[in-house]
C-alpha cells in the first residue's frame, strides 16, 4: 500500500547492455500523488 509520504516524482532507468555499446538513459518520468484517506469505511461502523 502506498501512502501520503509516497508523493514524488518517479522515473525509469533503462540500460542496453547488448548489444554494445553500452547505452544508459532515463524516462521522462511521472508525479505520482498519493492522497491521504480519513480512515477505511465500514458499514458495521454505521450501525
Amino acid at each position: 500500500g502506498l501512502r501520503g509520504n509516497d508523493t514524488d516524482p518517479y522515473r525509469c532507468a533503462i540500460e542496453v547492455l547488448y548489444p554494445p555499446p553500452y547505452l544508459r538513459t532515463f524516462g521522462n518520468g511521472t508525479l505520482l500523488y498519493i492522497t491521504e484517506e480519513p480512515g477505511c469505511f465500514t458499514p458495521e461502523a454505521q450501525r
